[in-house]
């Protein structure tokens, strides 16, 4: 196998981890990168793990070699947050039915309007509800990552549950709630996932409240399931449960699979991971732009030079280069899943010379790879100019992977590109975003949980 620090016995690496990786864990997994190479081994008490942190390399597994590196390990943590072991529907999942969840949940978010026009009216309405929301902050210290999350939210509440949540309402409060209570209790390196001994004792209070968390989340999503079976027209589709409904009755190899509990959990695991990641990114994007004053003067000037008033639109990409690059240098210096979803392997393989065993855990680092010079020149700055050419026009850069690559990349992606956009650009071109004190920046270090997240500070938001 790939080389890698000591091993000691039962416990493996983990010694070394508590010592010079518990405050920072991504700092000292680059350095591991450094000391060993771009591929490298860490044996987690009961299991072994392989990182990568070249992006030849990761392609290499995860697109050449993406039948063998598509696996999903049991992570005890993750079994917990999902509430049922047996059904493991997108995030989680493998194998055939994994494969049926997937296409559907691709097929089907592009027939509700994904990247359409009529998608788009639905998140400009929203926007222009977090703007109204927005005006009532101006000019004074105020925290917008809740409400960018509560929009973001009502976007995916529209395409799976057909309907839109009051941002004051109870019911939202309770659905934010359990949300963050997941994926805040959720640690990339927990004790109980890596040693299975512990998984015998007593649940401490993070466990609980995850496990809370996730009973209401379930609650909530069954209740819906039993809403729209009550009212469920075959001839007319409100939203993805209508469509898993129909589903059902299509007569082909795959409606046996869409039974109540993996609906619930396919509807489970879209409903999070596409509000927490677009959320937690829209929230960079303010600090980032408060902290880096230039770039946002230079997106608003080009929006205003190409929109106008008139609020943006996906059309108007293609002429927006600069807003387009200052969001993906976001993306590159947020990178809210630096070490993404964990991966293992289907059988026995050799990656870069050396033997990969069966259901080893293969962990990407895309921060590392994000911040690899060789890629991106001088990557501690932020310069969106990296993404444009000579001409100023726009230039996808082949490592700039922030969803993934191969058949685990993120199936929401065409989703979160297209709310990102419209989000990001419509508020750079109705607020400006500072700190109170204007020589100071914002924090800009980040809490790891489910996603790499924002520490909560006010800005100074401004309407113009």
């Amino acid at each position: 196998m790939p080389p890698g620090p000591t091993q000691w016995p039962l416990l493996g690496c983990l010694p070394q981890l508590a010592l010079y990786g518990r405050k920072d864990i991504l700092s000292y997994l680059k350095q591991l990168a450094g000391r060993y190479g771009p591929i490298f081994t860490l044996k987690f008490g009961d299991f072994r793990a392989v990182f990568i942190s070249d992006y030849q390399l990761l392609k290499e597994a995860f697109v050449k070699q993406g039948d063998c590196f598509s696996m999903r390990p049991d992570i005890y943590s993750i079994t917990v947050a999902h509430g049922n072991p047996k059904n493991k529907a997108i995030v989680m999942g493998h194998g055939h039915e994994w494969q049926v969840f997937r296409r559907f949940a691709v097929s089907k978010l592009k027939d509700m309007g994904v990247g359409k026009r009529a998608l788009e009216g639905r998140i400009q309405d929203e926007i222009s509800a977090l703007k109204s929301e927005l005006m009532q902050h101006c000019d004074r210290s105020y925290d917008p990552c809740q409400l960018t999350h509560k929009a973001v939210t009502n976007i995916i509440a529209h395409l799976i549950f057909g309907e839109r949540y009051d941002y004051h309402s109870e019911s939202m409060r309770r659905l934010m709630e359990s949300i963050h209570g997941i994926t805040s209790s959720l640690a990339i390196l927990d004790m109980r996932s890596m040693i299975k001994v512990m998984q015998k004792l007593p649940l401490n209070g993070q466990y609980k409240k995850m496990i809370s968390c996730q009973v209401f989340f379930t609650s909530l999503v069954q209740n819906q399931i039993e809403r729209h079976r009550a009212s469920f027209e075959p001839t007319e589709m409100r939203d993805l449960i209508d469509l898993c409904f129909k589903k059902r009755t299509d007569e082909d190899s795959e409606s046996h699979h869409f039974t109540d509990d993996t609906m619930c959990q396919l509807i489970g695991d879209l409903f999070i991971a596409g509000s927490v990641t677009t959320a937690t990114t829209l929230t960079w994007s303010w600090l980032y732009m408060a902290a880096h004053r230039d770039a946002q003067a230079k997106c608003r000037a080009e929006i205003k030079r190409v929109c106008g008033d008139k609020i943006p639109t996906v059309a108007d990409r293609p002429n927006l280069p600069y807003t387009d690059a200052t969001l993906c240098e976001i993306q590159r210096c947020a990178t809210i899943s630096p070490l993404a979803v964990m991966h293992s392997t289907a059988h026995d393989t050799v990656l870069a010379g050396y033997r990969i065993p069966k259901d080893t855990w293969v962990i990407p680092m895309l921060y590392h790879i994000h911040d690899d010079p060789s890629h991106f020149e001088r990557p501690t700055e932020f310069r969106p100019e990296r993404f444009l050419n000579a001409e100023g026009g726009f230039v996808k850069r082949e490592s700039f992977i922030p969803y993934g690559i191969g058949p685990r990349a993120c199936a929401g992606e065409s989703l979160a590109r297209m709310e990102l956009f419209l989000f990001f650009s419509a508020l750079m071109q109705s607020f400006s975003f500072s700190t109170q004190d204007p020589d100071r920046s914002p924090d800009l270090s980040s809490v790891l949980g489910f996603t790499q997240r924002s520490k909560s500070q006010g800005l100074r938001i401004q309407c113009l």
